[in-house]
């Protein structure tokens, strides 16, 4: 079946509904006759399999499956996919050509195979040039010859592996459709020799291992060039012979690159990689310089934290190995990372920032974005092992009502509280057990020697509102860390140093912030765009540069252009080294606003700061 055709069959599957024959031309740019035609040649086809092209006079043509079953096992054989993004399909077919053909490419050749104008190839090579870019790699064009890839052939390995394997979900779906026998294959060999050697890996290992070996196999042969220099393995290590016992098996013959980078592979996963440096506890000592500098630069201490220091290690020794081999890991979920973990994305850039400086490595995006996660455990355990506050309870009404109000604490704040007892504000001197907090029904004055929050008998919203912030020592409200002298509502600006310029400026005009407070936050704009998503940007500095915790907020009148995308709504974050410990929580609490579409929307409609305000306390 032709491409066009199937393209056809894809649209009307797509709409499931009647698509005009105008519509439809347009797409292929064909004409309306050619169209005709083209249905016809179809139906003769699909007629077969349980469905047909039907047209409706004066309205266009509609698909009309009469046996599901027996059309989509037709479907599945032809690889049509009613789901495909078209735009996937084409940015990965021209990859596929300019990576696997043995000859040059030529654009008039795409046009006329993907029924593509030359405006459009234009556009998605520009987007493949991007993807090349990270890799030392180009596409060079010579006139009457055509398209080709330039670069060192390592590089050229390296981005198969991240494009093909890592981040196509629909190059794996079709390697799979069109190879299905013999990558089946391949993986029953694994699993017999898996066995043998005592393995156990995952699924999903054992199917990327699948493709690995058999893009590698197309790729990697013995009569291909070897640029990429060789690793010495030990003949004793599992993981080498497994591989050649599993080549040999497969009588597949590749490279000595391509060796290298699957017995890297299986190694990695089943976490044996050999170094001599972590005998010496080099990656320890490194990793605990790194936090210590982190604590004295972000005032938050990791030093002591042993799961953490354990858990980098064992990360950054794949990750050095990756490095060294000149592979690039992705990460899936790095966007939800920088959104959700801004705090702790904020510490690996800083970690990654100090790696470079020590070690002269340089991670990835990628992979600073799986360091976060690390860092956001190491927080949520800080979060857990705070010490549980010792609280007294004192009360004017008797021991009813003290009893009462302690069931109630307990009721509400469970195991991170202590109470320590109950007395009368009269007896509070004589008081001889320690505590941390007195909740109290009546004034205490000066005669307490320790915090204390006023309460009602019967404890209501408010007053655990109250109790929470002394507990916590943070508060469950947003306009907490918020100043009238701070928000500023339906601004016009041009760009994003001229937003940041205004609301650094407004804080150093209020004494708010240190002298270099702009400057810090431009160097981290530097380093990783703030951009949120939802048209919202979080910018904040390197380090707490801050008296005290607060947001600066902006919106505007017209979106500008933030890193890579439209920005409305800018939440500028100064932090302060003495209140750290409540930066998580901010991070939380705005989080709760901007990760709503519908909040977010309010906002930038408000024309008054009673109305901004109101927004964020009802949200």
């Amino acid at each position: 079946m032709k491409n066009r055709w199937i393209t056809i069959i894809n649209e009307l599957l797509k709409h499931k509904k009647v698509v005009s024959g105008n519509q439809l031309a347009i797409k292929l740019n064909i004409s309306v006759r050619t169209l005709r035609s083209d249905i016809q040649s179809i139906n003769e086809i699909i007629l077969h399999h349980g469905a047909s092209i039907i047209a409706i006079q004066s309205k266009g043509y509609i698909l009309d499956v009469k046996d599901s079953d027996r059309f989509s096992d037709y479907l599945k054989e032809m690889q049509i996919n009613p789901s495909l993004d078209d735009d996937i399909y084409r940015e990965y077919e021209i990859v596929r050509r300019l990576f696997f053909s043995k000859v040059n490419v030529k654009i008039d050749d795409i046009c006329e195979n993907l029924y593509l104008s030359r405006t459009t190839v234009q556009k998605i090579l520009q987007h493949i040039r991007e993807l090349l870019q990270p890799y030392n790699l180009s596409i060079t064009f010579k006139p009457n010859q055509g398209m080709k890839i330039a670069g060192d052939e390592q590089h050229k390995r390296n981005f198969i592996s991240f494009y093909f394997f890592q981040s196509n979900l629909f190059f794996t779906q079709r390697l799979f459709a069109n190879n299905k026998e013999e990558l089946q294959e391949i993986q029953e060999t694994i699993l017999v020799y898996m066995k043998e050697y005592d393995f156990h890996f995952t699924d999903n290992f054992i199917s990327n291992l699948a493709i690995h070996i058999y893009i590698i196999k197309l790729t990697m042969t013995t009569e291909q060039p070897d640029e990429m220099k060789s690793v010495r393995h030990n003949i004793e290590d599992k993981e080498y012979s497994f591989i050649i016992v599993l080549l040999e098996k497969l009588e597949i013959v590749i490279n000595t690159a391509g060796l290298d980078l699957l017995v890297f592979y299986v190694m990695q996963e089943n976490k044996v990689i050999k170094d001599p440096a972590r005998k010496e506890n080099m990656y320890d000592s490194l990793i605990v310089s790194i936090l210590e500098s982190i604590n004295t630069t972000m005032f938050i201490d990791f030093t002591k934290d042993q799961h953490l220091i354990e858990a980098l290690m064992l990360h950054m020794i794949p990750t050095f190995k990756r490095i060294d081999y000149g592979l690039r890991g992705s990460n899936p979920l790095l966007n939800e990372i920088k959104k959700k973990y801004q705090l702790s994305f904020d510490i690996a850039l800083n970690f990654s920032d100090k790696l470079l400086e020590f070690k002269s490595i340089k991670l990835s995006e990628d992979e600073i974005g799986w360091l976060a996660l690390h860092f956001e455990l190491a927080i949520e355990r800080k979060k857990a092992h705070k010490k549980t506050p010792k609280i007294l309870i004192v009360c004017a009404s008797g021991l009813c009502s003290a009893q009462l109000l302690q069931q109630k604490l307990m009721l509400k704040f469970g195991n991170n509280i202590e109470i320590v007892g109950t007395t009368y504000a009269y007896d509070l001197s004589d008081f001889n057990e320690d505590y941390d907090l007195v909740v109290s029904t009546v004034e205490l004055g000066n005669n307490c020697r320790k915090p204390w929050v006023i309460v009602n008998t019967i404890l209501g919203n408010e007053d655990y509102r109250a109790i929470e912030k002394h507990i916590y020592h943070q508060t469950d409200q947003l306009f907490s860390f918020m100043r009238d002298t701070c928000i500023f509502l339906k601004y016009s600006v041009k760009t994003q140093e001229e937003v940041l310029l205004f609301l650094g400026n407004n804080l150093l005009e209020q004494e708010l912030v240190e002298q270099d407070f702009i400057d810090s936050v431009m160097e981290r704009e530097r380093l990783n765009a703030t951009n949120f998503g939802n048209f919202v940007a979080v910018p904040h500095s390197m380090k707490p540069k801050a008296k005290e915790n607060l947001i600066s907020f902006m919106t505007l009148t017209e979106p500008i252009m933030w890193g890579k995308e439209k920005v409305s709504l800018i939440c500028l974050i100064a932090a302060s080294k003495n209140h750290m410990h409540e930066l998580p929580h901010i991070y939380e609490l705005l989080l709760s606003v901007i990760d709503s579409a519908d909040t977010v929307k309010k906002l930038l409609f408000c024309n008054t700061l009673a109305e901004f305000k109101s927004v964020i306390i009802n949200n």
